[in-house]
C-alpha cells in the first residue's frame, strides 16, 4: 500500500489539505489556467451546486462530477495520461468524507471517527495498491476546484499521478454554507 502526500495550502475563501498526514505548511498561490483542449462542459451555478447539496441527498450532483472528471481528464491528457475512471468505491468513500467533513464543518484528511483514506478505502472493499485524496472547502463548483488542486503542486501532483487509474467524487453542503469537496484517487492490486 502505498499513499501519497501533500502539504496544506490556503486560497481565500478555499483552504486545501493534501493527502494522509502530511506536515503542515501554507502558502498563498493563483490558481493555474493552463491550456486543455476540448469545450468545457457547463458547470451549475453555485445556487444549483448550493441547491442539490441541501437537498439533504449529501451526494454530489451526476452534472458535477462528470465536469471535474472532464476537467480532470483534460489536464491528464496534456500530460499524456490515460484518463481516471469513475469507481464506485471511490465516490462512496469520497463522499462519506465529504458529508464528515461537512457535517463537522472541518476540512480535514481525519474523519470524525479518527479514519483515514486507507481506513475509508477498505471499508469499501476497494483493494488499493496506492491511494490518494485532494479535499476542498469553499469552492464554488468544479472549475474552480480543478483549478485550484492543479495550482497546488501537491494536488496537481495527485490528479497527474501516473500510478492512479480511477477516481470518485464527493461533496456536500456544510453546516457553516460552505460546499466540501473529496476526491478520491487509487489504483487497486
Amino acid at each position: 500500500m502505498r499513499f501519497v502526500s501533500v502539504g496544506v495550502a490556503a486560497l481565500l475563501p478555499l483552504v486545501l489539505a493534501g493527502c494522509m498526514a502530511a506536515p503542515p505548511s501554507t502558502r498563498a498561490f493563483a490558481p493555474v489556467t493552463a491550456p486543455v483542449s476540448g469545450p468545457a462542459p457547463v458547470a451549475p451555478t453555485p445556487a444549483q451546486l448550493a441547491g442539490a447539496a441541501r437537498a439533504g441527498s449529501c451526494a454530489a450532483p451526476a452534472a458535477v462530477e462528470a465536469d471535474v472528471f472532464a476537467r480532470t481528464n483534460r489536464h491528464r491528457a496534456a500530460a499524456g495520461l490515460a484518463p481516471l475512471r469513475p469507481d464506485p468505491a471511490l465516490s462512496a468513500a469520497a463522499q462519506a468524507h465529504a458529508c464528515d467533513m461537512a457535517r463537522r464543518s472541518s476540512m480535514t484528511h481525519v474523519g470524525g471517527d479518527g479514519s483515514t483514506l486507507g481506513t475509508r478505502l477498505r471499508r469499501q472493499g476497494y483493494a488499493f495498491a496506492t491511494g490518494a485524496e485532494n479535499i476542498a472547502r469553499g469552492s464554488p463548483g468544479p472549475a474552480e476546484v480543478v483549478a485550484i488542486w492543479m495550482g497546488s503542486s501537491g494536488h496537481r501532483s495527485n490528479i497527474l499521478n501516473t500510478r492512479m487509474s480511477e477516481a470518485g467524487l464527493g461533496l456536500a453542503l456544510g453546516r457553516d454554507g460552505r460546499p466540501y469537496w473529496a476526491m478520491v484517487y487509487g489504483a487497486r492490486r
